[in-house]
């Protein structure tokens, strides 16, 4: 089959656990249809593992004060070596659905230029795995071990070769770098595709011990934590960190891969269900005042304080989180909170909510609900 996908990713050290993952990520990409790979970087054992699978190997890379590979050279020289039209970061430690390379390039041709990602599943695996019969396995050590992760982490990045020209010098492996690229995305216009639907991905969990000043087995604390977020602060994207699968522009339907806009299905949500609020509180009802101005419908609140369960609040019953489940998964969900909306989003996100709304992101992409735009446009949409 015609290689239409280049993958490329920087991998750590052939060494215990993380040669197993490693190993298995590899021999992954290596029996998926329509893929190929680049492996940068020259720590321990890549330059054997590009052989042994067959893959390209770009052993000079730019590398921070701390020896971490930086994203920038890494995109740059990636896209610049890769003779396919699609090209992939991924994370060394990722395993891909077979149906990977078919998905995108449905997707590419639907869109000339964009932006796929979305969510993992974290999986324990300490053994070796082979995909060079089926790839069943993935499945079956999802249903088994996974748990499904926040949706402001994102482990993948599918693009048209040449499209991202520009990037900070981020450390790779550290936060919010994934969270800037789909704020950035979004601000140059250029559609994000939430792949949630048809692509599910593994993440092998491992520990960060390799990261230097990190928190135990976190990168948490790490100066070049802090670094990414400098870089994120002088390209002027303060709360990019608040962006997330869910912000998506567009996304795949589900029972096919026609990609749709968000924009549209939240309205159309909206017009069917009316919203509710999450936050039975002072910013709620501040925020349901802006509504009503703009003669939005809020059927309800929502609350995690169960004493306010079942009670009326600004004249709407306020429901439990396990009440909106009885609403549908694709209830338009309003967070109307200051100090708790990443930990609500989260728990919305595992509920199985793609709907859900951050009233504190007022940038750009979106006219949310404190700014003069009009409400019709709740979501940026190309």
């Amino acid at each position: 089959m015609t290689k239409n996908i280049t993958l490329f990713c920087s991998l750590k050290p052939f060494n215990g656990h993380n040669a197993v993952i490693q190993h298995n990520a590899l021999n992954n990409w290596k029996h998926l249809p329509g893929v190929t790979a680049i492996l940068l970087g020259n720590d321990d054992g890549v330059a054997e593992a590009a052989v042994e699978y067959g893959f390209d190997h770009i052993p000079d890379i730019l590398l921070s004060e701390y020896g971490t590979p930086l994203l920038d050279d890494i995109f740059y020289k990636a896209q610049t070596h890769a003779k396919t039209s699609l090209v992939c970061y991924i994370n060394g430690d990722i395993l891909l659905p077979y149906n990977f390379a078919v998905v995108a390039s449905k997707v590419a041709g639907q869109l000339p230029s964009f932006l796929m990602t979305g969510p993992r599943w974290d999986v324990d695996v300490s053994e070796r795995l082979n995909f060079s019969k089926n790839f069943s396995v993935l499945e079956k050590i999802r249903q088994e071990r996974g748990v499904l992760y926040s949706p402001f982490g994102m482990d993948y990045f599918l693009f048209p070769n040449g499209m991202i020209d520009y990037m900070p010098p981020f450390r790779i492996g550290r936060p919010g770098w994934d969270n800037w690229i789909v704020a950035k995305t979004l601000r140059r216009k250029i559609p994000v595709v939430d792949a949630t639907e048809r692509i599910t991905i593994l993440h092998q969990n491992h520990d960060h011990k390799h990261v230097p000043g990190g928190t135990g087995d976190r990168w948490i604390g790490a100066p070049e934590s802090a670094q990414n977020f400098e870089l994120i602060q002088d390209d002027g994207l303060i709360n990019c960190g608040h962006y997330k699968i869910t912000d998506a522009s567009h996304y795949l339907a589900k029972d096919s891969m026609t990609v749709l806009s968000r924009r549209s299905a939240l309205l159309s949500a909206m017009r069917k269900n009316g919203l509710v609020i999450f936050g039975a509180a002072g910013k709620g009802r501040s925020d349901l005042a802006v509504l009503e101005k703009r003669n939005m419908q809020v059927k309800y609140f929502c609350d995690n304080d169960s004493q306010k369960w079942g009670v009326c609040f600004c004249g709407r019953r306020v429901l439990s989180p396990e009440d909106l489940l009885a609403l549908g998964a694709d209830t338009p969900i309003l967070i109307s909170s200051i100090t708790n909306k990443t930990k609500i989003t989260e728990q919305l996100w595992r509920l199985g909510f793609m709907n859900i709304v951050d009233i504190n992101l007022l940038e750009d992409e979106y006219a949310l609900l404190h700014n003069s735009m009009d409400m019709e446009l709740v979501y940026y949409c190309k």
